[in-house]
């Protein structure tokens, strides 16, 4: 069903995988061993529902699959993920799926390794900045696992955060004004906390020389006023 021709067969194929793997914890080892390759290439489907329904069903496993699942199988499914993030937007329903599974690989230690070593074909400076549209998506899980995906990477913190710091840094100072969901301002304020920790010295001056006067007036701006095109 997987290769199947019609999009609604491959899509009821992974379904069943997705109930399967959700369902039957003791059998999951056995089915690791075989069904990864065929869901990882579905994530690059061309239908977005088969795309949503194939990152789903690997939710259930992620903590497993670094260890059960040969290491270039899961840095290529790391890899697509990265990938669908520049195509996703609000409509696309395979967003909060795709982005969830990303933040859930990325909390292994070998997988954040890989990227920070810069073997991988993008280095993290041009990876990271494509999270910053989900942190203001209208679903709240979406929003909340870009900021963990955020956080995770910058606890191995490298050379790249310095060229990313900037445009987080705006982000995440919005992000506390117009995030509606108070029960995130912690965790805005413990990634915000995150990146000016492993920014250097010169990157942090830089930033609060350019940018702390725009927010001083952000800050005393009035209630439902138009936000600054600069910020």
């Amino acid at each position: 069903l997987l290769t199947s021709g019609e999009w609604q067969a491959r899509h009821g194929g992974l379904l069943a995988i997705k109930y399967l793997l959700a369902a039957r914890q003791d059998i999951t080892p056995e089915f690791l061993t075989a069904l990864p390759p065929h869901v990882i290439k579905s994530i690059s489907d061309d239908d977005d529902d088969v795309r949503a329904v194939a990152a789903a069903a690997l939710l259930p496993v992620s903590r497993n699959l670094p260890e059960k699942v040969p290491e270039d199988l899961i840095l290529g499914l790391t890899d697509k993920l990265w990938i669908s993030l520049v195509v996703l937007d609000d409509l696309s329903a395979s967003t909060s799926s795709i982005v969830t599974l990303l933040a859930e690989l990325l909390k292994h230690k070998r997988i954040c390794d890989y990227y920070n070593s810069g073997k991988s074909g993008d280095s993290l400076d041009i990876l990271v900045p494509r999270l910053r549209p989900f942190m203001s998506h209208t679903i709240r899980s979406v929003r909340k696992d870009s900021l963990l995906t955020l956080h995770v990477l910058l606890s191995i913190c490298g050379c790249w955060v310095d060229k990313i710091a900037p445009l987080f840094a705006r982000v995440l100072y919005q992000r506390i004004f117009l995030e509606t969901e108070e029960a995130f301002y912690p965790l805005i304020t413990k990634v915000w906390a995150s990146l000016f920790d492993a920014a250097s010295e010169e990157c942090r001056r830089k930033i609060v020389v350019d940018h702390l006067p725009l927010w001083f007036h952000m800050l005393g701006a009035p209630p439902y006023s138009a936000l600054i095109p600069l910020l």
